[in-house]
């Protein structure tokens, strides 16, 4: 059984950290998009630039959302098709359709997880 989490920014976190791994541009390319979340009713953008996944724009509410936020968080790739925004604690791991297109990720946030984002 595993122990505790460490609290982000205290020294067991930065410890617990997990590698980064190496991702081709165009690879990362593949993630990049919009994802939504019904139960949340918000919408992530995902851009890729300069060799980097970003998340670059939160968007509240359906359908073009009524509120934008403009957050430009980094993604940094831990695994394959995983993502972490460090200082945030926020986890994406990405999903595959049967083409291995990527078709949606699933949200984990300190102890909101579980939470599916579908690519539109």
């Amino acid at each position: 059984m595993k122990g505790p989490i460490p609290a982000a920014g205290t020294e067991e976190h930065k410890q617990a950290k997990k590698e980064t791994v190496p991702v081709a541009a165009d690879q990362l390319a593949s993630y990049a998009g919009q994802y939504s979340s019904e139960e949340l009713f918000v919408t992530y953008v995902l851009d890729a630039a300069n060799g980097k996944l970003i998340l670059s724009k939160i968007q509240n509410g359906m359908g073009g959302g009524f509120l934008q936020t403009s957050v430009h968080w980094e993604l940094r790739p831990v695994g394959k098709d995983e993502f972490l925004a460090d200082d945030e604690g926020i986890t994406l791991t990405f999903s595959r359709g049967a083409n291995q297109q990527i078709t949606a990720f699933i949200l984990g946030a300190g102890r909101s997880t579980g939470i599916t984002f579908t690519r539109k």
